[in-house]
């Protein structure tokens, strides 16, 4: 799948591969012998990959059938399967089914939309790793929210859909909300610096991603602080590149802005 960044890409209706496995799996009955997909927590994953054990015409039925609806959506969206030996386990066929019920249970995707600024995604979570060892499925989450209430509320209805299932959850690593100020007199520094720099005058956006400005503004109360970076494109997938031009010129943006605030 096309897959991208889980803040930035998040709006942008992309599938994601560990859920595309589990309406199959749900789809095809079975038993799952292996699960794996998606590599880090804010990155939609791309790919999933399970071996399974069940009715192969059952499982290519679904699989033609699914993958209409994809490329529908994703028109590159790919599956490809072949036999392999019996494995010699495998989660048995109600616990398959219950672990794929929950992964599409689980909410995924824009939650909630900014009522500050249009168009600006505020509450989203992202599944990113699925990763079966032994007798135990891990699903890894990112959950961001430009509001701190918004983004505990979501984890909360996380954990309640998990504890009805039967399973676990752990929260790790939060990450605090970095939330848009009206007034910014670092904002204004920045752009009557960008503007004497470069003679055009600069887009200021709010974006739907983690960012470190939020850990320093959660430690220091009132906090004024600016995120400026060179252009990155198709960022957190395979074709993630950065503009070496850009990051020259925000080099110079980042000196001039420093020398307007000895």
């Amino acid at each position: 799948l096309q897959g991208g960044h889980s803040g930035t890409e998040i709006d942008k209706g992309r599938l994601n591969a560990v859920r595309c496995m589990a309406e199959l799996l749900r789809r095809s009955g079975g038993q799952i012998a292996a699960l794996h997909g998606g590599k880090v927590d804010n990155a939609i994953p791309t790919e999933c990959c399970s071996v399974w054990v069940g009715d192969p015409n059952t499982l290519r039925q679904a699989c033609e059938a699914l993958l209409q609806q994809w490329r529908d959506v994703e028109p590159h969206a790919a599956i490809t399967f072949e036999a392999c030996p019996v494995p010699r386990e495998c989660v048995c066929a109600s616990d398959s089914q219950a672990a794929a019920d929950l992964i599409l249970a689980l909410p995924w995707g824009v939650q909630a939309w900014s009522r500050e600024l249009e168009g600006l995604v505020e509450t989203s979570l992202n599944l990113g790793v699925c990763d079966l060892q032994g007798d135990e499925l891990c699903l890894h989450y990112s959950v961001r929210s430009g509001v701190d209430a918004s983004r505990l509320e979501l984890i909360g209805k996380m954990e309640k859909i998990a504890e009805e299932a039967g399973a676990s959850s752990e929260r790790t690593s939060p990450y605090p909300a970095w939330q848009y100020r009206a007034q910014s007199p670092l904002r204004e520094t920045a752009t009557r610096v960008y503007e004497n720099l470069f003679g055009a005058v600069p887009r200021i956006e709010a974006i739907h991603a983690g960012l470190e400005c939020g850990l320093f503004a959660g430690k220091i109360p009132g906090l004024d602080c600016l995120s400026i970076g060179p252009d990155i494109l198709d960022i957190h997938s395979p074709k993630e590149r950065l503009s070496a031009l850009s990051t020259d010129q925000t080099y110079q943006f980042l000196r001039k802005i420093l020398e307007q605030l000895d």
